[in-house]
């Protein structure tokens, strides 16, 4: 809860959704990921690169380093740091445990830090930060400050919850995100009837002032059911390591997000969750409908707030 790590590409779902938010990209533009990009003396490059023009959701599905840097290039360190602190993930949380710890944020923040931060490196944050950012993102766009204490009625949802982003980018990040596990680099966090978002990273733990390219952090993000989600999950793995049933490799994909899956899949029934059939799903992903239920409320609440 309380231990910081960078957690890499998890935060291209920030980008992107900060990007689209500001009018900055559509979920028809694109970007050249061929090669290498340079961004001052960085030179930034993809793990299993396509090497082609990719478009914002492609970006995000194949796990684009150069896509997610070209994207905060658009965007700017000022509107990338002002998302990144609408979500909670500049400041310590406000929970009710002794161990909180404030995320490790770069010295200065120039377009350097910014195109790396695109990909999450140079930042680190709790694995409760990235979980409570990433329900902000997906939930309809309110952030809802985490805590260990249930929250009731009105005046409790007005405390915890805010807007960041509007109804239309959350939907948009939702039909991003099942394309990482329908088209990308998640294939084996499907869960069959819950229809589940979400997104690897996989992220070189840093060591004497650059990154040890043996030592990961492997981590998968994710919320079912992906069309209106209610729960979040997220699966960390501190370098975990490369076995036969993952064919040799050690990289989110296939560690941590055939967790979630299983995890999520136990979990559903547990919490009441039934599945549904694909017609339903679909609709709701194109129609980009707000999460229903209990969450309308918060929605509700933070809407008389602004």
């Amino acid at each position: 809860v309380y231990d910081r790590y960078e957690l890499g590409s998890a935060f291209k779902l920030f980008t992107a959704a900060a990007a689209l938010e500001t009018g900055v990209a559509f979920e028809t533009s694109t970007y050249d990921a061929r090669g290498s990009y340079k961004v001052a003396d960085r030179v930034i490059r993809d793990f299993h690169g396509e090497n082609r023009v990719l478009t914002l959701p492609e970006v995000v599905q194949y796990s684009s380093n150069i896509g997610a840097a070209r994207i905060a290039g658009d965007l700017g360190p000022e509107k990338q740091k002002a998302a990144l602190k609408a979500l909670g993930l500049l400041d310590a949380l406000p929970i009710e445990l002794a161990e909180n710890r404030s995320p490790e944020l770069p010295w200065q923040w120039g377009p350097v830090e910014s195109a790396t931060i695109s990909y999450g490196h140079g930042i680190s944050v709790t694995p409760l930060h990235l979980l409570a950012a990433v329900s902000g993102v997906v939930n309809g766009g309110v952030y809802t400050t985490p805590t260990f204490l249930r929250a009731d009625g009105e005046d409790d949802a007005k405390n915890v919850s805010r807007r960041v982003f509007a109804d239309e980018t959350s939907a948009a990040m939702r039909r991003i995100m099942r394309g990482v596990i329908t088209s990308g680099t998640a294939s084996y966090a499907e869960v069959p009837g819950y229809f589940p978002i979400g997104k690897t990273a996989t992220a070189d733990k840093p060591s004497n002032g650059g990154y040890n390219r043996n030592s990961r952090i492997s981590t998968f993000v994710g919320a079912f059911p992906g069309y209106a989600p209610r729960y979040a999950v997220l699966i960390t793995f501190d370098e975990p390591q490369a076995v036969e049933g993952t064919f040799g490799y050690a990289t989110a994909g296939w560690n941590a997000a055939p967790v979630f899956a299983a995890v999520a899949s136990r979990l559903a029934p547990i919490l009441g969750v039934m599945p549904v059939d694909s017609e339903i799903a679909t609709a709701s992903f194109e129609s980009g409908k707000a999460p229903p239920g209990r969450r309308e409320a918060r929605l509700e609440a933070a809407e008389k707030v602004q």
